[in-house]
């Protein structure tokens, strides 16, 4: 595999043989541990790229030979760990399990963690900030956690869950690694997905509450959330912001919106979020504005997605709307 062909290449934090070199950037970006390498030699071969938003971030690493990792403590976030080719073994508190390719990771703060990686182990890490996970978890159950959360160390990625989950990582890398600015609108609701699948796809200890019975649906808040997606359809939302933001439970808005609009809360974001694409592209000057820009500003990210569902919903082209008031104006 090629430089270029690794994952998040445009953003490399280290490529080297030189395990502290190695060690440092990776401690830099998660915490520190001990790298040791397994092999005679030191043979390494490492790739470590990645960008960081806040507290969360997305990376690829790869060591290039057999390596331990020790790492000291995780405090203050959760690090999702996803094999894209080869095998690792980690060991979390008692439990030790084989990650590979189908079987994920979930390491989190508190128990002692140790890793072995294969020399042919290369992944996909994501850092999720522990206070983003806890805020998420709190909308969703409508009241302050009591107990820590604690999630099952082994992910299995067979699962239907466990396959969207990692699709959703995997568009987020590309997204990150291609035009998409850390901040962007598709980028935060990237994260905030993931976030909300960890919590109800992944054995933890709130699972069994979280799939609990929602509670009773009335027009009021759901009307308000409406309103709200129509107000703040420029700015980075997931479905648990929305709830929480009108004070009901995520399960009782989906429900809501199922009842009352015969959609989802964030099929309806996506319409409006259409709707104000479709405006920008009729008012836009095709000699200095782009299809592409627009999509992305209003959180499109994947331009062949976004073409099919645009022509879909008006029966054209972006490209073809955008060129429409121009030629308008030219016949006029």
């Amino acid at each position: 595999m090629t430089v270029d062909e690794r994952p998040l290449a445009a953003h490399c934090l280290a490529a080297s043989g030189d395990p502290d070199l190695v060690r440092a950037a990776v401690g830099e970006a998660f915490c520190d541990h001990r790298l040791s390498p397994l092999s005679g030699g030191t043979g390494l071969d490492a790739h470590f790229h990645g960008l960081r938003w806040s507290g969360s971030g997305v990376y690829y690493l790869e060591y290039g030979a057999d390596v331990r990792i020790d790492p000291r403590d995780i405090d203050d976030f959760y690090l999702i760990q996803v094999p894209l080719v080869g095998r690792a073994t980690i060991t979390v508190g008692a439990e030790s399990f084989t990650s590979t390719p189908e079987v994920a990771s979930v390491l989190e703060p508190g128990p002692r963690v140790s890793m072995s990686w294969e020399g042919a182990n290369r992944q996909l890490l994501l850092r999720l900030d522990r206070g983003a996970v806890q805020d998420t978890l709190r909308k969703k159950l409508g009241r302050e956690p009591v107990a820590p959360l604690a999630f099952q160390p082994r992910m299995d990625l067979t699962t239907p869950a466990g396959r969207t989950w990692r699709g959703i990582l995997e568009l987020l890398a590309e997204a990150v690694g291609g035009s998409a600015a850390p901040d962007s609108i598709p980028v935060r609701e990237f994260e905030g997905l993931l976030v909300s699948q960890l919590l109800l796809g992944q054995p933890n200890n709130y699972r069994d509450e979280l799939e609990g019975h929602p509670g009773p649906v009335v027009a009021r808040p759901i009307a308000r959330a409406a309103e709200l997606i129509d107000a703040h359809a420029h700015e980075p939302l997931t479905i648990d912001d929305i709830a929480d933001a009108v004070g009901v439970g995520t399960r009782t808005l989906q429900d809501g919106f199922r009842r009352y609009y015969d959609t989802t809360p964030m099929a309806y974001l996506r319409d409006v979020r259409l709707r104000r694409v479709r405006t920008d592209l009729l008012q836009a000057d095709p000699a200095t504005a782009t299809v592409t820009d627009i999509a992305i500003r209003w959180g499109f990210l994947h331009a062949g997605r976004f073409s099919v569902l645009y022509r879909s919903r008006y029966g054209e082209s972006p490209s073809q709307t955008l060129r429409l008031e121009h030629d308008r104006a030219a016949r006029a």
